[in-house]
């Protein structure tokens, strides 16, 4: 695009703002949305499972939206395997579990292509 004469540049830096912008209206959401306070630790690792979305997307958003409905799912389903006799620390740990597993499957995905 550089060679088009945009400058590259200035769109990386209106993309860092415009993503710290929308991190932070997510970031003050969370308190204020609901119960209204900030406790320690109640964002409960969801960053952690945004940047492996991002990451495993690669910039399509198509790809990023279907691993955010998957970490989504896990989310969703250990909430509701709590109620059963389940350990719920183990409950708990399927958000991250299945983010790795995606995160490992994706990358032997990539190694297989660059193989071949």
């Amino acid at each position: 695009m550089q060679s088009s004469g945009v400058s590259v540049l200035k769109y990386k830096w209106a993309s860092l703002i415009v993503t710290g912008v929308l991190t932070g209206a997510a970031g003050t959401c969370l308190p204020l949305c609901g119960i209204s306070m900030f406790t320690e630790n109640m964002s409960a690792g969801k960053g952690f499972l945004a940047v492996s979305a991002a990451r495993i997307g690669k910039g399509d958003p198509l790809k990023s939206s279907l691993a955010c409905l998957i970490f989504a799912f896990a989310d969703a389903l250990s909430v509701g395997l709590q109620g059963f006799s389940i350990p719920s620390q183990l409950v708990l740990t399927a958000p991250y579990i299945i983010t790795v597993l995606v995160m490992c499957l994706t990358n032997l995905g990539e190694l297989r292509k660059e193989s071949v």
